[in-house]
């Protein structure tokens, strides 16, 4: 597949050709990344979501999902087109 082409399934075509590669960060710019300590996941849940459904018109997007997200882990949900 050509990067210009659109990947199998997809709606739009990379932006890749739109994206400026000249911006620059302000000489006063001072905010710096957060640095956290990572953690071993554990058995406490942050997130528990159960029989989640979501439906646009009749066209169904979601149909009994359930998430459990430990204390710890970083999860994160894409469709087969790529959006989260």
């Amino acid at each position: 597949m050509h990067p210009d082409e659109p990947a199998e399934g997809a709606y739009f075509p990379p932006v890749s050709g739109n994206v400026r590669a000249d911006a620059t960060i302000a000489p006063d710019a001072t905010a710096s990344p957060r640095l956290v300590a990572p953690t071993e996941p554990t058995d406490e849940l942050v997130v528990e979501l159960r029989h989640v459904f979501k439906r646009f018109g009749s066209v169904p997007a979601l149909s009994e999902l359930n998430i459990l997200v430990p204390k710890g882990r970083i999860s994160v949900l894409l469709g087969p087109n790529g959006a989260g």
